[in-house]
Formats: C-alpha cells, sequence, structure tokens
C-alpha cells in the first residue's frame, strides 16, 4: 500500500493523523491531497465536488494555512512558529479542521523547532499540521517523536532476498537473539548492493510498524510483529540507526564494520 493508501486507510478508520512529516520529491502534492481532505465536507473524502474541495484546489479554503521558508538560507523565524501556534487556537472558519502547512522544513533551525513542538505536543482538537522536506535529517529527534513520517517519493519494491533478510533481522532484534541478528548482517552485508537494498527494506518495515501503532490495518504481518513489541520512540531510534549505517556504506565504509555498527545501534535503539 502506498502512502495516499495508507493515509486514506486511516482516514476511514477515523483517525485523521493530528501531525504529518512528508518526505520526498512528492510531499508537496501530497500536502494538497491532505488538506483538501480535512476540510471536505462530503462522506467519502476528498470528493473533488463540494464547495470546500473547489477552494482547495483553487488555494483559496480559509481554512488551509500554508507557510513557506524566508531568506537565503530558507528558514522558518522564530517569531513566525509562535505566531502559528497562537492562531492555532482560533477556530476554523468554515471547516471541521483548520490545517497548518509548512513548506521546505528541511533547514529548520533548533529554535523554531523547539516552538513548535510546544503546540504538537498538545495540538487543538481542530487542528492538523502537515510538515514537508526532502529528507527528515535536519529535524530534532523530539518533533519526529510527534509527527507520523509517510514518505512520498513512491514505493520501493524489494528482491526477495533482501526483503527475507530485513524480516529476519528484525525478528532476531525482538527475539534478542544477538548472534543470528550478527549473521545476519554479516551475510547481507558480503554484497553491497544487497545489504543497501535489505537495510532500505528494514527501514520500510519499521515504518509500517510505526504506522501500525496509529492502527492502521493491513500492515505487513513481519510489521505487525515488530509494532507489538516496540514502543514508538524506539522505532523512531531503530529508523535512525539504519537511515546511520546506510549512509555508512554509500561512503564507502568498511562492510563487516558496519554490518557490526548495524547490530549495536539496533539493540540499543530497541533497549535490548
Amino acid at each position: 500500500m502506498d502512502s495516499v493508501g495508507i493515509f486514506k486507510a486511516m482516514v476511514r478508520a477515523g483517525k485523521f493523523p493530528h501531525a504529518m512529516l512528508l518526505e520526498g520529491p512528492g510531499a508537496k502534492d501530497f500536502a494538497q491531497f491532505v488538506a483538501t481532505t480535512a476540510v471536505c465536507t462530503a462522506a467519502e473524502k476528498p470528493c473533488g465536488q463540494c464547495a470546500a474541495c473547489r477552494k482547495a484546489a483553487d488555494h483559496a479554503h480559509p481554512d488551509i494555512l500554508p507557510f513557506y521558508p524566508v531568506g537565503a538560507k530558507k528558514q522558518y523565524p522564530v517569531e513566525t512558529v509562535r505566531q502559528i501556534r497562537t492562531d492555532a487556537y482560533v477556530l476554523p472558519n468554515e471547516a471541521a479542521r483548520k490545517v497548518y502547512i509548512l513548506y521546505d522544513v528541511d533547514n529548520i533551525a533548533p529554535p523554531a523547532q523547539n516552538a513548535l513542538l510546544k503546540i504538537l505536543e498538545e495540538p487543538p482538537a481542530h487542528v492538523v499540521f502537515v510538515l514537508t522536506c526532502l529528507q527528515k535529517s535536519a529535524l530534532l529527534q523530539t518533533v519526529l517523536s510527534r509527527v507520523l513520517l509517510f514518505a512520498c517519493g513512491g514505493e520501493d519494491s524489494f528482491s526477495e532476498q533482501a526483503q527475507h533478510a530485513a524480516e529476519e533481522m528484525l525478528k532476531a532484534v525482538l527475539s534478542v537473539k544477538e548472534l543470528d541478528l550478527l549473521q545476519l548482517t554479516h551475510a547481507a552485508s558480503s554484497d553491497k548492493q544487497l545489504f543497501l537494498e535489505t537495510l532500505a527494506a528494514m527501514a520500510a518495515l519499521i515504518r509500517q510498524a510505526w504506522r501500525c501503532k496509529c492502527g492502521l490495518p493491513d500492515i505487513n504481518p513481519a510489521a505487525k510483529e515488530l509494532a507489538g513489541g516496540m514502543t514508538t520512540a524506539a522505532l523512531l531510534k531503530m529508523i535512525d540507526a539504519v537511515d546511520t549505517v546506510a549512509n555508512a556504506v554509500r561512503a564507502n565504509g568498511n562492510m563487516r564494520l558496519c554490518a557490526t555498527r548495524l547490530c549495536a545501534l539496533l539493540k540499543s535503539a530497541a533497549g535490548k
């Protein structure tokens, strides 16, 4: 299921996310889709036909509030975030929800993130925050732990070998079988491309487990099992661990050392 399908399933289940981070080249288009869904007045959302959907398509809906970074460094001033935080408590003009879209938060500075964190922790019930970025690496862990991440570059498909290796590694993390995990990672690391594909498959499974925590049905069984054994915070740390090792592999790091590092980081993230 792609990100749009996942989001639609959540909406149908009555679990509209209050804060989302959309990562990838398709993030801006997806942000508009989310905002339109939030204000749509039809039973099947977004219908594309109601007055609210038409206003959203024309970028004229009063409850869809876009924001953009400013200046040469493409930053968000702390004052802007504080303004958003204050305005969030004002009720919507027309719709049931008010949507704040913060485009291109790739370079958002820590002070602005900390200001945003306060409203993400306890948002009003009528507010939805949608953040877009190409890569989430600039965002603080505290912010990442309060948003639901959606990949917006198209869902990847993996070879059977990489998918199986990823699932077996995560099972080893869950069962605290350190030797099994070490053997599996070292076996995958004998082939650089396979190792990178396996890491990507692992990241995808962990993200699915995170979504499962939010009540999304129809998740891969391996991801469901992982969600049952890990906290949301642990899953976020595991994603960071996999990303860290993948970056080291791409930088031509020693493969066996990268495999050993992956084991240590996953164990630490999982609290095992």
